[in-house]
Formats: structure tokens, sequence, C-alpha cells
């Protein structure tokens, strides 16, 4: 994607699998005509051990709507509702 002049980050991450997890989205959004890039901390005003997404402006709503209803396989929590957790006194 060539650096537009107004660019919105859609995403952001610092956890282990943060860069896989920009990949996972920047397919995501390619599949739907949304240009994107993925910087990480050597990049100007990336905070350190962060990864993120970022879109042209004009794409910003769409592209955040669509990683919004589109959780990523590590956001989606099992809970295990076992008696065998259940604190004991």
């Amino acid at each position: 994607m060539n650096a537009p002049a107004h660019v919105v980050t859609v995403y952001r991450s610092m956890d282990a699998t943060a860069k896989e997890d920009c990949e996972i989205i920047i397919d995501m959004l390619k599949a739907e005509g949304i240009s994107s890039v993925m910087l990480d901390d050597s990049a100007p005003g990336v905070p350190e051990g962060i990864f993120e997404v970022q879109v042209a402006s004009q794409d910003a709503a769409r592209a955040q709507r669509l990683v919004d209803e589109n959780p990523l396989p590590d956001d989606v929590e099992e809970v295990d509702d076992s008696a065998n957790l259940d604190l004991e006194t």
C-alpha cells in the first residue's frame, strides 16, 4: 500500500501472536478489497513491542467493522464450567 496522507490504525496488539494476528487481519481486509499495512515498533510512532494494522482513512470504518465482527482465533475464549474448578472452603 502506498503511504496515503491519512491512515488509521484499526488493530493494535502486543500479544505474543500479534504479528500473526496482523497477518490474518491483512488477509481478511485484502479479501474485502481494503489495502492495509502492518507496522511494528521500528516505525515512527509505534510503541515498543507493538504490531498494528493501518488502512487509509476512507476505508477505516468498514475495516474496523470487519475486524470487530471477525474475532481472531486467540480472542475466542473457551470456558470450562466443570464443577472440578469450583472453589472449596
